[in-house]
């Protein structure tokens, strides 16, 4: 099975995003 896809977005007033990729990896996804 292929694994889910996710996609974090960045931009002014948004935060965390490196560790919003690396928790959704940890959960088995691939993100970008």
């Amino acid at each position: 099975m292929d694994k889910p896809k996710s996609l974090v977005l960045t931009g002014f007033g948004v935060n965390c995003d490196s560790e919003m990729c690396y928790a959704f990896e940890l959960a088995g996804a691939e993100s970008r």
